[in-house]
């Protein structure tokens, strides 16, 4: 996963190379947009965000890239179209691409003399026919009363996270614009920048950044470890053969110490945060921890749940002989 990851940040920064190329920057200018573009998505390369949110990252970009060459009439709308029908097909998410797509279809196609690209229209259509029966089942399916709700401050913090992560030119466009003016939004790019980034704003209302069980549930509870609190060990490091193989008393079982790392990596993994919090100790007296598991970005909210359980329960108790 890491190898793919920095292939597809490698491919974002060749994007955004293109896509300042694209609109003919220069100079500082040219230097500003890319590094924009690049910095403003790359994250999502490597944090673990789930679903192919990176792939979508790159297919907002490309897609920027070669509508704007098809609008100046410097490429046919194939590469264009093979983005849309790419993103279609790869998740639901890709139908907040269409708009600008079809606003690139047409500017392109207005005084053109070229014949039609069968295959640069065609192709997205088929991949939106394929689509269809997913959208119509998410549409009849949707938790209306838990999505559509009014939107707080703290959502539309979250939701501006996610805008940003799956479409870096979310920010970009009212600089681009500012930069080139009048020239760029006669000659159709600033146009399509503005359709694409404001493409995502109608679904705001209707995507709820939290997922799965944090649905329905603020966090998650799980140990933090599978043991109360154990013996410190000198482990060497790189790891050696020994040090993989050795273990720990779970229950009365010898297990593998490695095995430790399961709960952790509940968080870890799919890049949520966690808070660790004592809850209590066993009948020798070794102390208990949990962690409490929060929704991608809320990192407040298990340090807030780990500071009530502690007004509640006492918190951390020193033990004999404690120093800080």
């Amino acid at each position: 996963m890491r190898a793919l990851g920095a292939i597809e940040a490698g491919l974002l920064a060749a994007l955004a190379v293109a896509f300042v190329r694209a609109l003919r920057l220069t100079g500082i200018f040219a230097a500003l947009a890319a590094g924009i573009v690049f910095f403003g998505g790359y994250l999502t390369m490597f944090t673990g965000l789930g679903k192919p949110a990176s792939e979508l990252c790159l297919a907002t970009v490309a897609l920027a890239t070669f509508g704007v060459r098809a609008i100046d009439q410097r490429s046919s709308l194939l590469p264009c179209g093979l983005v849309m029908a790419g993103a279609l097909l790869l998740h639901r998410s890709g139908v907040l691409l269409l708009p600008a797509w079809m606003f690139a279809v047409v500017l392109a196609r207005r005084g053109s003399k070229r014949p039609v690209d069968v295959l640069g229209i065609g192709l997205p259509l088929l991949a939106g026919i394929f689509m269809i029966p997913r959208v119509v089942a998410i549409a009849t399916g949707y938790d209306i009363e838990h999505h559509a709700g009014s939107l707080s401050l703290r959502q539309m913090v979250d939701l501006e996270n996610l805008v940003l992560a799956l479409s870096p030119l979310a920010i970009i466009t009212p600089l681009l614009i500012v930069l080139r003016g009048r020239r760029m939004w006669e000659r159709g790019d600033g146009r399509l920048l503005v359709v694409l980034a404001l493409a995502f704003l109608p679904a705001l209302s209707l995507i709820h950044p939290q997922q799965g069980i944090f649905r329905d549930w603020d966090v998650l509870l799980a140990p933090a470890f599978f043991t109360p609190a154990f013996v410190h060990r000198e482990r060497p490091w790189p790891a050696t053969p020994e040090s993989l193989s050795s273990t720990t008393e779970v229950d009365g079982r010898h297990v593998l110490y490695e095995l430790g790392l399961f709960y952790p990596a509940l968080a870890t993994l799919p890049g949520h945060p966690a808070t660790a919090f004592p809850v209590g100790l066993t009948a020798g007296g070794l102390p208990i921890g949990l962690q409490a598991i929060g929704p991608y970005l809320e990192d407040r909210t298990p340090l807030r749940f780990a500071a009530l359980v502690a007004r509640e329960w006492g918190g951390f108790t020193p033990p004999p002989g404690y120093r800080t």
